[in-house]
């Protein structure tokens, strides 16, 4: 049976049957480990907040107040017992996509007040910094810890320049530690790196930081640009892109209400069938449009309207008034199925 990994909380809702059966295997589960207690959690969250699609097919049986008590009751017991020699040895288990909600988990529970900057810095080791500048209270706890590891790599610059393109749904805190020359310092080192991004290099001369960037860096940052975007599309002036979207609706034997699949350069999106079938009064086919089809947001406004700081780096490229001499890409297929 597999686990609870496509339903980020922040995606879309799920059905509700498919929550109770996870619930219902990891309740009667005898030796649950720390991905078992990690799912437990986010089942509940969705719960709490009220992401699950309830269809016409669910169990009245199961009392989804009484399951949050419960959630509540085994999670609450289990986190609040852990110690840190646990966590860092079981750390290593966490499916990837379980990462950020144990951060979660760890600092709902206050296991982060519990532990040393010593024992801090050995766990950071383990987990994608980016999980730990999303909460607010560790990055202000552990702020040089964090400055520094955020400092070792100069492709976490990447992390920081992508604060100025986050909406509200995902905030990320910079250390008060990590001033703007290191940060700027930082950016110089990634400029120069031969796996820098050129659209990052150039959100770092074109984008509105606080504090702003220095001059000279952003000077080198727009040099790089123009020299990367040159280099690779006078060597790729005779080649040609292909890619293309299948999107359709099918029914499928399974519990998930969207399947992405990709072959190449050819994206599948497929909605289940047999779900959106189970859920045709106007409350669910409304939500559709918001969890499940992402066509509106939260308050119904139309979610294709592109905003300048929202575009994807293939048409910032495109976009770029210096590149129509030498751009020559042609697309040969673009597969859309309905």
């Amino acid at each position: 049976m597999e686990r609870l990994y496509d339903y980020g909380i922040d995606l879309w809702s799920c059905p509700i049957e498919y929550l109770i059966e996870r619930y219902d295997y990891l309740k009667e589960l005898s030796n649950r480990d720390l991905n078992d207690y990690i799912e437990l959690f986010l089942i509940g969250q969705h719960l709490e907040n009220g992401k699950y699609m309830v269809t016409e097919s669910c169990d009245d049986n199961h009392n989804i107040e009484s399951m949050k008590q419960d959630i509540r009751r085994q999670v609450g017991m289990f986190f609040n017992q852990l110690v840190y020699q646990y966590v860092v040895e079981e750390i290593k288990i966490v499916e990837l996509s379980y990462l950020r909600f144990l951060v979660q988990a760890l600092s709902n529970f206050k296991f982060f007040d519990k532990i040393s900057e010593a024992e801090f810095k050995l766990l950071a080791n383990d987990l994608p910094v980016i999980f730990l500048l999303e909460n607010k209270q560790i990055t202000k706890k552990f702020s040089n810890i964090l400055t520094d590891v955020i400092l070792e790599n100069p492709m976490n610059a990447e992390i920081l320049i992508q604060t100025v393109h986050l909406n509200n749904q995902r905030k990320i805190s910079i250390p008060d530690d990590l001033t703007p020359k290191k940060r700027d310092d930082m950016f110089s080192d990634y400029i120069q790196s031969s796996e820098a991004n050129p659209n990052y290099i150039k959100d770092i001369f074109s984008a509105k930081f606080t504090p702003p960037v220095d001059e000279y860096t952003k000077l080198c940052a727009k040099r790089a640009y123009d020299e990367k975007i040159e280099e690779h599309f006078l060597a790729n002036s005779n080649t040609s892109q292909e890619f293309g979207y299948i999107i359709g609706i099918k029914e499928m034997d399974t519990q998930e209400i969207k399947k992405i699949s990709r072959k190449g350069s050819i994206t599948e999106i497929m909605y289940n069938e047999r779900i959106l079938l189970e859920a045709l009064d106007y409350p669910s086919i409304l939500q559709n449009f918001i969890y499940i089809f992402d066509l509106v947001d939260h308050e119904f406004r139309f979610s294709g309207i592109e905003l300048k700081e929202e575009s994807s780096s293939l048409m910032r490229v495109f976009q770029e008034p210096s590149l129509g001499s030498i751009l020559m890409v042609s697309f040969l297929k673009t597969s859309n199925q309905y």
